[in-house]
């Protein structure tokens, strides 16, 4: 039950300690007033602080919970966001809302579309590695090795400064093997391998994988493989 307290408001201090000054301790006053007249006053408080301080001053005092509490009060942005949001869902309810539907030849609506999916299982282990020695017994690794450099003859002099023309080169016009170069050509032979691989195992089982190559050759391992045909499975 909420009542009116009656009367003018009290201005003289009802304990020595109270500073009117202070709105807390103001409002005790008031209440302290009511109590020394014989009124039933209870402070409602949600503040430990203040709650203290009546129970000092000797008025009954009982703490809210907080599930008494107001939300607290929305800034000007915070309105501004819902305001926002409900004028968005405002303009979402009033935009067309869009159905399909199937009919046959005849107009009929169609309830249920029934449709078959061909779906192939990838090509074994087994298998893969097969195809793989395929490859590799069309077009093995060669067999290379460094080419011995010929000892190029000293420059002859016609007397009358450098005869440049002299300076000898190995007889054939092909450069020089070197281990560098092999090393290189193993590495990428390898893995061209590997990437025939794993082209064989992304392709599904009953594909057709490229499995026709050239011949070996000196050239990149990766112009080996030609377009061609050849079940995997």
């Amino acid at each position: 039950m909420l009542r009116l307290a009656p009367g003018a408001p009290n201005q003289a201090k009802m304990r020595e300690e109270i500073d009117l000054t202070h709105d807390d301790q103001a409002i005790m006053n008031q209440a302290l007033a009511s109590l020394d007249k014989g009124y039933d006053v209870v402070l409602l408080t949600d503040d430990n602080f203040a709650a203290v301080t009546a129970e000092h001053f000797g008025l009954p005092v009982r703490v809210l919970p907080t599930h008494w509490l107001k939300e607290p009060e929305a800034d000007d942005s915070v309105k501004e966001l819902a305001r926002k949001d409900a004028e968005i869902a405002r303009l979402k309810a009033a935009e067309p809302m869009l159905q399909l539907r199937f009919t046959d030849q005849a107009g009929t609506k169609i309830e249920r579309l029934d449709v078959t999916m061909k779906r192939y299982l990838s090509v074994p282990s087994d298998k893969v590695d097969r195809l793989v020695e395929r490859v590799t017994a069309l077009a093995p690794m060669a067999e290379l090795t460094p080419t011995q450099l010929k000892e190029a003859s000293k420059p002859q002099s016609p007397g009358k400064g450098f005869d440049i023309s002299s300076i000898a080169y190995p007889d054939d016009s092909m450069m020089p093997l070197t281990q560098i170069a092999i090393d290189k050509y193993e590495d990428d032979y390898r893995k061209w391998v590997s990437g025939v691989r794993s082209k064989y195992r992304r392709v599904p089982c009953g594909m057709e994988p490229p499995t026709r190559l050239a011949a070996g050759s000196f050239l990149p391992a990766e112009h080996g493989l030609t377009a061609g045909c050849g079940r995997a499975c």
